[in-house]
């Protein structure tokens, strides 16, 4: 009898169950977001008469940099999570580094949450710090990945690239926005 494993249904249900939303998530996040962001920027542009490109970088700071931010700091510093998440990036568990990136994650994750109550300067000020943030990290990412796959050392999934590119878009949308922003308070 000792020979077979022992099988736990409530442990493996679980994990199954932790594995089907992470999975989803990770495969439908960009729409999720996606759509939140528009959903909000229309909510901005009939409630509250904002211009068309203000409520829709503020929507996008709400969803994509505030709530993702929020999510990715709290999932970063959850042990079960924050391993899963070194996985898909091929780094090593448990390092400090991936909680200095939560806490960079929440940080912008606050200032986009409540950059939809304050004035265009705090928007402005939040998109360009995500945007440096953001396209610098996105960008030496996406090298490096480039390069790992040229030697072959790992794959990585592509719902990750796809993340990717779309924060580097993403961010891309905010230096515009500060750019025009600039330019009309001149």
């Amino acid at each position: 009898m000792g020979r077979y494993p022992t099988f736990n249904y409530e442990k493996n249900f679980e994990t199954l169950m932790k594995t089907r939303i992470l999975t989803f998530l990770v495969d439908f996040y960009t729409l999720i977001f996606f759509v939140l962001s528009c959903s909000l920027a229309v909510l901005l542009y009939k409630i509250y008469h904002m211009s068309l490109s203000e409520s829709l970088v503020r929507g996008l700071l709400f969803s994509n940099v505030g709530i993702r931010g929020v999510l990715a700091c709290i999932a970063n510093f959850i042990p079960s999570f924050a391993d899963e998440i070194a996985v898909q990036y091929g780094w090593p568990k448990g390092q400090s580094f991936q909680r200095e990136i939560a806490s960079a994650d929440g940080a912008f994750g606050v200032m986009g949450c409540a950059s939809i109550f304050f004035p265009p300067a705090f928007a402005l000020a939040t998109a360009l710090g995500f945007f440096i943030c953001t396209f610098l990290s996105e960008l030496s990412g996406l090298i490096e990945v480039r390069q790992d796959l040229k030697m072959n050392k790992y794959s990585i999934s592509r719902s990750i690239i796809t993340g990717m590119c779309i924060d580097l878009g993403i961010s891309v949308i905010f230096f515009s926005f500060a750019c025009r922003f600039y330019l009309e308070s001149r």
